[in-house]
């Protein structure tokens, strides 16, 4: 299993190198779900829908992205990337959009009804992004810096460098006032978003962060390494 995400605390959704696409009940631990997906390589993102019956996920071989629609058990469209070293990121929590970038100084965000792009240059290589909860910030990070755009005026509002690393891994509080930055030096910092400023320092990590998330109220942290390693850790709200 490369990637699993929660949805509605009773069910999981994952997604493993065999091509398919597996729902399971967690109370019993039965599989109720199979979908066979038509892909292979290593799961690079993973979305599922508020609502539970939709799954957007792509990896690192086709660099496709595959709309699934989990009730029907089918796929509801794809999104294929042409553009060298670039990787499909990250959702919005609708699955409506999707941010793709890699080395080169911009990102897209794409339409994933329409397939319709839209492009930012924000001036410098990205290994990683995110959608803000509500879906109106996008934040890609990458070469010792990352930024935040407001999507509907497509302006830059907030913008950082790093010391130590490349940022690799992004997030972004719910209620946006708070973000981590995961570097490639192990590194994890908290920025207050409205300030500007380093809030606090986690270090543990031995191998570059791959994956960092807030809790929803902002009072807990969890970050993953290449290592396979997994922190949880109370940073205060």
């Amino acid at each position: 299993v490369d990637r699993t995400v929660f949805r509605r605390p009773k069910k999981v959704v994952t997604v493993g190198q065999d091509e398919t696409v597996r729902v399971w009940e967690t109370t019993t631990g039965k599989q109720v779900r199979e979908i066979f997906a038509n892909t292979s390589g290593r799961c690079t993102t993973l979305t599922v829908s508020r609502t539970g019956n939709l799954a957007g996920f792509s990896t690192d071989k086709d660099r496709m992205l595959r709309m699934m629609d989990l009730v029907k058990a089918n796929e509801r469209g794809h999104i294929g990337l042409t553009a060298a070293q670039v990787s499909f990121r990250c959702l919005t929590r609708d699955c409506r959009y999707a941010m793709s970038n890699g080395i080169t100084n911009g990102t897209k965000f794409w339409d994933t009804v329409t397939g319709r792009s839209q492009s930012i240059d924000n001036g410098h290589h990205n290994y990683c992004g995110q959608f803000s909860h509500d879906g109106r910030f996008a934040i890609p990070g990458g070469a010792f810096q990352w930024d935040i755009w407001d999507l509907r005026r497509k302006m830059r509002i907030a913008a950082g460098k790093v010391t130590g690393g490349h940022v690799y891994a992004v997030a972004m509080s719910r209620k946006g006032d708070r973000m981590l930055t995961g570097l490639s030096d192990g590194v994890v910092w908290g920025r207050d978003v409205k300030a500007g400023t380093e809030q606090f320092v986690l270090r543990g990590h031995e191998a570059p962060i791959h994956a960092v998330m807030l809790s929803p109220d902002g009072g807990y942290a969890l970050t993953a390494d290449s290592g396979q390693n997994i922190i949880l850790w109370r940073v205060g709200k």
